[in-house]
């Protein structure tokens, strides 16, 4: 499994990107926890709003995970690798979003964590690549374990 992350803002923007439809096949909200609003916009405006009380910028941590062609990996198993990725990079129990997007075949999963508190911020920038790095070849592993 390809696992991709990257600190980011625009909220806005980012909300009405993962859930456009005419670039997708289909897109299906999975989960919006942890937010006063079961809604993405309105979570990502939450998120939005707890940062313009700080200096940063990019207040929103974004993890896309892409499974290898014709892999089947189950839904359970994208949860599995989403709470994985959190533990490593010391984000779990954040809020959370979580989209499907399904484009020519292909599943991609979003994931979208507030980011806006300094300790969080460092969390995920201290050894992120090499952490997502491990956490793909695991992922792989575990779904074809003739890898």
């Amino acid at each position: 499994m390809i696992l991709h992350g990257n600190a980011r803002g625009g909220a806005s923007d980012l909300a009405r990107h993962l859930l456009r439809d005419d670039e997708n096949d289909h897109v299906r909200v999975l989960q919006v926890q942890g937010f006063a609003s079961d809604e993405v916009g309105d979570a990502f405006q939450e998120i939005q709003a707890i940062a313009s009380g700080t200096r940063c910028k990019k207040y929103l941590f974004s993890l896309s995970l892409s499974p290898p062609e014709n892999a089947g990996v189950s839904e359970e198993q994208f949860y599995e690798a989403v709470d994985r990725a959190e533990a490593a990079l010391g984000l779990t129990g954040q809020p959370r979003v979580i989209v499907l997007h399904v484009s020519a075949d292909r599943e991609k999963y979003t994931e979208m964590k507030n980011a806006s508190v300094e300790e969080r911020r460092d969390a995920f920038k201290r050894k992120r690549l090499a952490k997502h790095s491990r956490l793909s070849r695991k992922r792989e592993q575990d779904c074809d374990p003739a890898f």
